[in-house]
Formats: structure tokens, sequence, C-alpha cells
């Protein structure tokens, strides 16, 4: 979903699978024409492909690339589907909670947000990262909604598994 290199008019898009290249014509719709662009190729992918054992990494990037633009309710819609996909690592699923209660936080649902984060598998490092990246992103969110005390007690949660994110909750 990443590299775009101009040739001529078109944008060639690699996908992460490798060794696949799709061309097409930028045409936005949503962020910047680049982000427009993949994810409408990654739409037809999937649409082409519906077996790929790429499928979950197009997908989960697809939710990451709709939830940066602020499109939260199309980052739900996929990062949902992409949970139903199999073979789901938990470290799949972990990047797949956090966006999917990041983009919840968006739109201001913290009751569902809250809960997806609780879905986290902790018991690994990663999981407990990940975990503290959820209750960080939704702390923020109410404190942009102006919900102090919510906001509060969800970056102490966060506080309190002294986690990578520590010491920039602390000095914030």
């Amino acid at each position: 979903l990443y590299p775009y290199a101009m040739e001529g008019k078109a944008l060639r898009l690699q996908l992460s699978a490798p060794g696949l290249v799709i061309s097409g014509n930028p045409s936005p719709t949503i962020g910047n024409s680049r982000d427009s662009l993949s994810l409408q190729e990654s739409n037809r992918f999937i649409e082409k492909y519906p077996k790929s054992k790429y499928l979950k990494n197009i997908m989960i990037r697809m939710g990451q690339v709709y939830y940066i633009n602020g499109s939260y309710n199309e980052s739900i819609n996929i990062l949902s589907r992409a949970l139903n996909l199999k073979k789901l690592k938990d470290e799949d699923k972990n990047t797949i909670y956090l966006y999917l209660a990041k983009s919840y936080s968006g739109i201001k649902d913290y009751n569902s947000a809250n809960k997806i984060a609780n879905l986290i598998n902790k018991t690994t490092v990663q999981g407990r990262d990940t975990y503290e990246d959820a209750l960080w992103a939704i702390g923020k969110s109410y404190i942009d909604n102006g919900d102090y005390l919510r906001a509060q007690n969800k970056l102490n949660q966060a506080l309190s598994l002294q986690g990578k994110r520590y010491a920039e909750i602390v000095w914030k």
C-alpha cells in the first residue's frame, strides 16, 4: 500500500504482495490521491482474489489508512471483516483491535472502543504495548471531547502498565 512512482500521468502502486503491481489513474475520494488510489486498488484486489494469502495484510493496512484519514466507519467496516479471516495470529488480532478501538473513539463510541481494547491479548510484551496504545488513544479522544474525568481515568489505566508510553504520558 505504500510505495508510489510517477509514470507519465498514472501511478504505479506496489502492494505488500511480492511481485504484485497494479496500475491505475488516481481519483481522490479520501485524504490524498495516493491513499485514495491505494484503497481503490486494494478493494479491487480483494474482489479479484478473495482467498489470497495477502488478504489479511491488505485489509489491516486498509483499516489503518482509513483511520489515519479520519474515515472511521470505513476503518471499522474493513477491520471487522478482517477479524473474520481464518488463521489470524494474536499479533494481527491485536493490531486490528487497536485500530478498531481508535476508530470507535474517532466516532465517539467509547463503549465499543473500551470493549474492543479489552479484547487485546495482554499476555505478551507486544500485546501490553498495544493495549497501552489503545488506552492512550481512548484517553486522548476523551480529552479532545472535553471529558477530562474519563480521560484521567483512561490515562491512569495506561500509566499503571508502565509500558513504552509511560514517559510520554507522564510528561503530557
